[in-house]
């Protein structure tokens, strides 16, 4: 026996109504289409479904027991129905984000808080790349939307600007250019540099300053952490560029920040996504949310003029 989601509608507004005329009126059908559709479920059940009466219709126990499991039946569509509306307004679904370690440890927290708070049935899945790494993530399908830094960002992907990441130069407390209120890069090759690890996007903004001057960058060590770059720094491994967020709320009488007096240390991140395939709604409400809500650090710092 097949059913007719519109006829166990129909029916169930007849039985409710107590009269056909009130399941056409109810419904915005015409009573004979109703009365037609309720002849073709009594023929398809084999049996009577109504007692027609002079002044309306009663169910046969046939029909009441199709009535109450007809009720159930359009209860989970309609739960079906809402559920999927959630999903297209984007209140439900994965996000997967892919971003640096700069995103992720310093300007993500509270932006996914705030956004995670208006949706909270939205799940978010974040990793932390390297930035060249990140740009392969979103090309492959593997992340919904990337933050990394514009000298990671494959030519093919769509960006909007995300944040200006100040970097800056930090040195042990009794080095020569800690004495310094700001230096030229090309000043610090003279040094030996703590760095991060290969394929990170400061490193590779520093490797290209020096080869842009004809020098090279001697690395005393790479690390793969701001905070075992600063550590280094302390220990007196060598001089080192960091972003300067990294250092809000740290002490800073064991090493001394220096500005860097280049145009690339304001280093941009961009959030990335692939412009041939349509984002999920919900990495949509993501997308616009860091746009929008995400202009301030997520901790204190000290801007360098």
């Amino acid at each position: 026996m097949r059913f007719d989601i519109e006829t166990l509608r129909l029916f169930i507004f007849t039985i409710e109504g107590g009269s056909i005329s009130a399941a056409s009126e109810r419904g915005s059908v015409v009573v004979s289409a109703v009365s037609r559709r309720i002849s073709e479920l009594e023929r398809a059940a084999g049996t009577p479904l109504l007692h027609r009466r002079s002044r309306g219709v009663e169910p046969t126990p046939a029909g009441l027991a199709l009535y109450r499991r007809a009720k159930i039946v359009m209860g989970n569509l309609q739960e079906i129905e809402n559920e999927m509306g959630r999903h297209r307004d984007g209140v439900r679904g994965l996000v997967r984000l892919s971003v640096n370690l700069t995103a992720m440890a310093h300007y993500l927290p509270k932006a996914l808080k705030s956004f995670v708070d208006r949706f909270p049935e939205v799940q978010i899945g974040l990793v932390e790349r390297l930035s060249d790494q990140v740009s392969r993530d979103v090309l492959s399908g593997d992340a919904d939307v990337g933050i990394c830094a514009a000298s990671g960002i494959d030519e093919s992907l769509s960006e909007r600007p995300f944040r200006t990441d100040r970097l800056v130069l930090i040195t042990p407390a009794d080095h020569p250019l800690g004495r310094r209120e700001s230096v030229k890069f090309a000043e610090t090759l003279d040094y030996e540099h703590v760095g991060m690890q290969d394929g990170a996007s400061i490193l590779a903004l520093a490797t290209q300053a020096a080869k842009a001057v004809g020098r090279p960058m001697r690395l005393a060590i790479q690390v793969t952490n701001f905070e075992a770059i600063r550590n280094m720094v302390i220990a007196g491994l060598g001089i080192a560029i960091i972003p300067e967020i990294a250092l809000a709320e740290r002490d800073h009488a064991d090493y001394v920040k220096v500005r860097l007096d280049e145009q690339w240390a304001g280093r941009q991140l961009k959030l990335l996504f692939k412009p041939t395939a349509p984002l999920p709604i919900a990495a949509m409400h993501l997308l616009d949310h860091l746009c929008t809500k995400g202009g301030k650090p997520e901790t204190g710092s000290d801007p360098m003029v």
